[in-house]
């Protein structure tokens, strides 16, 4: 793939309509390009008089005469790994259209700290007889073996074997485990028909430690992504209180906290299909590249959208990827990963649109400042007294 415009690819990035492969080139050509980077910020927005009006015109030829001497450059298979990020995060504010880079500088102590990021490996096993297994306390350990099944706690992944080929074929002696991650974590397993879950945050994955029969099934609150071993004979069944997503052997998200108002599934590679959990509802197959929603109180029609599934499952990778999402739902997100709580004193300000990527092992502080700096959105951090929690509250400048 050849790009030969670097000054349309940086433009499209400023406004929030970069490609992840442009990304990703922007990635490498930053790397060896930082000070040109650099001045073509400056001379983008010097441009802007105020946050209401933007002579993208004037924006666009300046920038062009600062960096057109980059015209040819080779692409090599996309990493997404968007260290991008180390020179600039962008948010863009559409629907107050205010645009402003805000360099990766923060370093300013604002005196009342919401968290300092914790790694995200943290969660909690439930076992079948109630115990309970905190994971971070048995690193690189064996949990447990019993009844021919192995459970391996190991380089930060989860591990369930059979032992000896000991297969259980007694439906009423399958047991069951929970696995729960709490705000602020991610945890991969891998399930004893070797297919894998990554689970996001605040997100629980209740499964058979042996599947007997013909369908393998799991159940699931939160967020995950899923890679399933293919196996005909016995399709995967993902159950949500909303629907179910059954697949013979596919990569896919799920997306359906009970919170929430909606049931999302997108699939990333092979084929699903979505059904919806009341009697007589939708089906619908979905091809890669698709998201299948619903919402909870109405599922009885599916909704489908081509989407980009790496902005669908970059949690996984530990990365925020907003594309024009309203504050709202990103302030929902926010709150589910650092565990604070989120109050708008304007609610119409929940009806602003952002489009960004950040990591989500900054601090909450950061994301907001952001948003704060490309928009009239203004943030205050206070402490619960009852119970010490913190609170956040988000009204307009």
């Amino acid at each position: 793939m050849y790009i030969r415009n670097i000054e349309t690819i940086l433009l499209k990035y400023f406004s929030g309509d970069a490609t992840i492969e442009e990304v990703d080139f922007l990635e490498e050509w930053i790397s060896d390009n930082q000070q040109e980077y650099i001045d073509a910020v400056k001379v983008y927005f010097s441009t802007i008089e105020s946050k209401q009006h933007i002579d993208t015109d004037l924006a666009y030829q300046k920038f062009i005469e600062k960096i057109n001497e980059v015209k040819v450059v080779a692409i090599t298979k996309p990493k997404l790994t968007y260290k991008i990020l180390k020179y600039a995060a962008v948010f863009i504010g559409v629907s107050i259209s205010s645009f402003l880079l805000y360099q990766n500088i923060y370093k300013q102590d604002l005196g009342l700290s919401v968290t300092n990021v914790k790694a995200y490996d943290r969660a909690t096993l439930v076992l079948a007889d109630g115990t309970e297994v905190v994971l971070e306390e048995h690193q690189n350990e064996e949990i447990k073996t019993d009844a021919g099944v192995k459970i391996v706690n190991n380089a930060k992944v989860l591990k369930y074997s059979t032992v000896d080929n000991s297969v259980n074929t007694d439906p009423s002696k399958v047991a069951y485990n929970t696995l729960h991650v709490p705000n602020g974590g991610i945890y991969q397993i891998e399930l004893p028909d070797g297919s894998k879950v990554w689970l996001n945050s605040a997100t629980s994955l209740k499964f058979p430690t042996q599947f007997v029969g013909n369908q393998r099934v799991v159940s699931i609150d939160g967020e995950a992504y899923f890679e399933i071993q293919k196996d005909k004979k016995k399709p995967f069944i993902v159950k949500t209180e909303t629907a179910a997503v059954t697949v013979l052997g596919t990569h896919f998200n799920v997306n359906s906290y009970s919170e929430d108002d909606f049931f999302a599934t997108t699939l990333v590679e092979g084929s699903v299909q979505l059904s919806a959990s009341n009697p007589g509802g939708a089906t619908m197959i979905l091809k890669p590249g698709q998201k299948g929603s619903l919402f909870k109180d109405n599922n009885s029609s599916i909704s489908v959208k081509e989407v980009d599934v790496y902005q669908e499952i970059a949690w996984k990778d530990g990365k925020f990827f907003f594309e024009k999402e309203k504050l709202g739902t990103i302030i929902a997100k926010l709150s589910r990963w650092y565990n604070v709580d989120f109050i708008f004193e304007n609610q119409s300000v929940a009806n602003y649109t952002f489009t960004g990527v950040a990591k989500k092992d900054q601090p909450v502080e950061y994301l907001l400042d952001i948003i704060s700096k490309t928009s009239d959105v203004r943030y205050e951090i206070v402490k619960k007294t009852k119970t010490n929690r913190k609170l956040i509250k988000i009204r307009k400048k």
